[in-house]
């Protein structure tokens, strides 16, 4: 079992630091299949600098090795401009150009390597020897039954693929450049808006992929044999693109997608070796992981799903199945049908990951509700503090309160949302902060004016006369003689915050994967509009109906509040 640990890691973490390559590529917009060949380029630049300098070292010296895994980073990262200049550039298709970028990087590292070998080393060989690489183990750790097995006989890559893979995360997740580049992927009409380079960021991205490409090369490269040729890693960059795939472009799945390759190419081998099976049937392990892939792509992949009804269905409507245009005309398909999911029903259809919309447009209208709902309240208390503050101090407390409002409102409201959206996390609590900043002017604006109206008026007199304070006068006397006014703009402001937090969540400056709410799920319905335009239905139509509501709930109020409507 332990075995099994140790050489299963030593595979799944090198293909662990490409996938996380490949989702800096994908997170950005650029699509990314040259992993395979970005790998086995990095790794010969890696390679050929180890060997060329082994000569100044001690046999046993890990100077090399180090030296080797920079310079194969460089090399692969150099490379990946190639594919930069083809996509950012010239605009070429990603898929075409990293399918070419893969092939001229494996056909020119089997040249390279035959051409090196002869001319500066001398040899005919078409690989490069590199020096055996030191294992180490943690003490205490390692004793500890199956799990000390993570611990012992570690090659020092591992070690540094970890902390490369955690500081990868960091940036993706935790800085403001790994904020913009998954703003890149989800809408880089918005990030262009904010003055960010899209191709700066995307550029970025690609370099930083061939570097973890390459580094997860030569360290397939010293853990596998040693030796360094062009067919060591065939095969290898694929894996790593179905585990990023498996693990829906995140880096904590990857990583467990990663580790079940790993084991189950190291379990096979050991499985081998305890039946005792010809040396012949090692071969045949080789392909464990890619049956895996296939095992996985069969019974976890998603798609599509039109709506289904069971009501309705009958009546050839809402049956699942959806129009589909093809070279040859149009064709009807029945996702249901074709997966045997006979008492599966999706009132709303399913994403593009296989997800019931009905269940998150509900969700998501529960969070847009949340985040309108509270900063309405927040408003309302400080808006309606401010007005009344303002207008019954007057003088030159109400002119340096009001010039201060005139500055805030002067300021357009999705600057500052925006701004502070790109500055702090984006989140629920964030847009909630970005709302209350701007969303009390109005406020404030209506309960200065009731105030100026009724601060002369007898009852405030007399509440003045008897010795009561300015401030009981204000929320004690005042304040319940105008909070129709006040209730009735709270209910009109809470549309108002219902579409600009639809508004930042479309323009992928609001609540992050995988939360969502109603404008989330309208940009996602836009990006799949063409194709299958029932998925942006529910959540539009849901959002109308908040809106619809509130407003008229908000007239109602006002109605039944307002004295002088009362009148008419």
């Amino acid at each position: 079992m332990d075995i099994v640990i140790i050489d299963g890691l030593s595979f799944a973490l090198p293909l662990f630091i490409m996938a996380i390559g490949g989702i800096y590529c994908e997170k950005s917009g650029v699509t990314m299949l040259a992993v395979e060949g970005l790998q086995g380029f990095g790794a010969f630049i890696g390679a050929f600098v180890a060997v060329a300098i082994a000569g100044n070292f001690s046999g046993d010296s890990p100077v090399p090795f180090y030296i080797a895994m920079i310079m194969a980073a460089v090399g692969g990262s150099v490379f990946a401009l190639i594919h930069a200049l083809l996509c950012l550039k010239f605009k070429a298709n990603q898929v075409i150009s990293g399918v070419v970028v893969n092939i001229l990087a494996m056909a020119l590292t089997a040249y390279l390597t035959k051409l090196f070998n002869r001319v500066i080393f001398g040899a005919t060989s078409d690989k490069f020897v590199l020096t055996v690489s030191s294992r180490i183990t943690i003490p205490g750790i390692s004793k500890i039954p199956v799990l000390g097995a993570v611990f012992t006989n570690l090659y020092p890559f591992e070690l540094v693929i970890v902390a490369v893979a955690f500081v990868a995360w960091f940036v993706m997740y935790k800085t403001r450049f790994g904020m913009h580049l998954r703003a890149c992927g989800d809408n880089p009409h918005a990030v262009d808006a904010a003055g960010r380079q899209v191709g700066q960021i995307r550029l970025a991205a690609i370099m930083i992929c061939g570097a973890l490409s390459g580094l997860g090369g030569i360290c397939f490269a010293y853990s596998i044999s040693a030796n360094f040729s062009s067919s060591i890693y065939v095969g290898y960059g694929y894996l790593a693109i179905a585990a990023l795939i498996f693990g829906n472009w995140r880096i904590l799945p990857t990583l467990g997608a990663c580790l079940l390759f790993g084991f189950a190419r190291s379990g096979g081998y050991r499985l081998v070796q305890v039946l005792q099976m010809p040396s012949s049937y090692q071969d045949l392990v080789m392909i464990l992981p890619y049956v895996l892939t296939l095992l996985l792509l069969v019974f976890f992949s998603k798609q599509n799903g039109a709506p289904r009804v069971k009501a309705l269905e009958g009546f050839g409507i809402f049956d699942g199945g959806e129009s589909m245009k093809t070279t040859t005309g149009s064709k009807v398909i029945n996702y249901y049908e074709e997966k045997g999911l006979d008492d599966v029903y999706y009132w709303f259809g399913s994403d593009n990951f296989g997800r019931d919309i009905w269940t998150r447009t509900w969700s998501g209208a529960r969070v847009s509700l949340i985040i309108a709902v509270a900063a309405a309240i927040i408003d309302m208390v400080i808006g309606m503090s401010y007005g009344l503050i303002s207008g019954y101090f007057g003088g030159k407390v109400d002119m340096v309160m009001q010039r201060f409002l005139e500055i805030a409102n002067g300021i357009p409201r999705l600057v500052i949302v925006t701004l502070l959206l790109l500055v702090l996390e984006p989140g629920m609590l964030t847009i909630i902060f970005a709302l209350m900043l701007t969303e009390w002017v109005g406020m404030s604006r209506i309960a200065r004016a009731e105030m100026l109206k009724l601060k002369e008026q007898e009852f405030v007199l007399a509440s003045r006369t008897l010795g009561a304070g300015n401030f009981l006068i204000i929320f004690k006397e005042v304040l319940p003689n105008i909070i129709g006014p006040i209730i009735t703009q709270v209910m009109f402001s809470i549309p108002t915050a219902i579409f600009t937090e639809a508004f930042l969540s479309f323009v992928v400056l609001g609540i992050p994967v995988p939360q969502c709410s109603l404008g989330s799920l309208i940009s996602d319905g836009f990006n799949s509009f063409t194709t299958h335009p029932y998925q942006i239905i529910p959540p539009i139509v849901v959002m109308a109906l908040l809106m619809l509501s509130f407003n008229l709930v908000a007239d109602g109020l006002r109605e039944a509040l307002d004295p002088k409507l009362k009148e008419m």
